[in-house]
């Protein structure tokens, strides 16, 4: 396993002061809420799930898990495809594609689990445009598991789009690893902008009133 952080420059923090400490909510999907053979876009509240060089609005498919031991996943799935596998208890056929995962605002945490990753794979956190952190595995064996995981809950790295890639290559043909489970990344509770003047506003407004007051 290869891990890469970068830092320099874009990482940020918020410091609220007067406000009480930022929380952060730990989000866990494990995908069995859904039927098997849904498309997944934008039904997880925070996030869009989508697939790179895939059709217009077409994101991966759930699937119901072949009777393998892939602890802990379990139940239905995430494959990384735009086509539904009608063969019971088998992967299916591709075409498999990179997956991307676009969140309404930063997060300082994602994990996933990559199951059955007997071939590489690697995911790659961007905050607009710039790399800042990164995981990587090389091809491992049937059934085995890998948990891709970037930034950390608290952390001060913070990210706004990720990408799973298949293959090292990154370019989202290839075979890799294909399903994955048990998504989470953490959603913040920190209030807008908007929210943060009228705090600071109401207590300018408090704090001159006792002042008249006094």
């Amino acid at each position: 396993m290869k891990k890469t952080l970068l830092t320099g420059g874009i990482a940020a923090s918020m410091l609220l002061a007067g406000a009480g400490a930022a929380q952060a909510e730990l989000v866990t999907i494990d995908f069995d809420s859904f039927d098997a053979g849904v498309s997944i876009t934008d039904q997880i509240a925070g996030v869009h799930v989508g697939l790179i060089n895939a059709p217009e609005g077409e994101g991966p498919r759930t699937m119901a898990l072949p009777n393998y031991d892939y602890s802990p996943a379990s139940g239905i799935a995430l494959r990384p495809s735009y086509t539904v596998n009608t063969t019971p208890n088998t992967l299916g056929a591709g075409p498999w594609r990179d997956l991307s995962f676009t969140f309404d605002e930063p997060t300082d945490y994602f994990s996933i689990l990559a199951l059955d990753a007997d071939e590489p794979v690697n995911a790659r956190a961007y905050l607009g445009g710039d790399l800042v952190d990164s995981i990587s595995f090389r091809a491992g064996s049937n059934f085995q598991v890998y948990k891709l995981e970037l930034g950390g809950i608290g952390g001060e790295v913070v990210f706004d789009h990720v990408v799973v890639d298949l293959v090292t290559t990154g370019q989202g043909t290839e075979p890799g690893p294909e399903i994955f489970d048990n998504l989470q990344f953490t959603r913040s509770s920190v209030p807008t902008p908007g929210a943060l003047t009228l705090l600071c506003t109401s207590g300018l407004l408090a704090m001159r009133r006792r002042r008249c007051e006094g």
